[in-house]
């Protein structure tokens, strides 16, 4: 087992070992700095950074202009169907307004042949009445003139 002590100690060590790594890793650091290499790879890898985002923003610009001019095309193409389907719908209309006209026109021939048919027959009702009793008052002098014959 190892003493409290010397467990203190290590701790410290690792703890003293750790920093002077740390130390040697930013005085390296620091001389790149100052020598100006570690500006210039800095700035190489934000010139980089910078055209990676301008390709991207390229590519998105592109991706936006071509949904754009879908959007056109499909908006176009939107109208021209819908005006065939209303242009096809007015016809529909016209069509069945014709066919209403002509189905009134033959509604209203029918109508006037019927109260023609009805006024007809009501003439000729007139004519059998009148008929009828024409004959009535004929068969009626028929008989009296027999029941006088018959009287001697």
């Amino acid at each position: 087992m190892i003493p409290a002590y010397e467990t203190v100690y290590m701790a410290e060590y690792y703890d003293v070992v750790t920093l002077r790594c740390r130390l040697k890793a930013a005085d390296r650091e620091l001389e790149l700095f100052r020598s100006g290499e570690k500006c210039v790879q800095m700035s190489r890898l934000h010139q980089e950074d910078c055209r990676n985002y301008e390709r991207r923003i390229r590519k998105m610009q592109d991706e936006l202009s071509r949904a754009h001019s879908e959007v056109a095309t499909i908006r176009e193409q939107w109208f021209e169907i819908f005006e065939d389907l209303e242009k096809e719908y007015a016809k529909k209309v016209s069509l069945l307004l014709a066919a209403l006209k002509k189905l009134e026109e033959r509604s209203l021939r029918a109508e006037r042949q019927r109260d023609k048919a009805l006024e007809k027959n009501t003439g000729l009702r007139r004519q059998l009445y009148q008929t009828a009793a024409a004959l009535e008052a004929e068969q009626g002098k028929q008989r009296q003139e027999t029941g006088m014959a018959a009287r001697p």
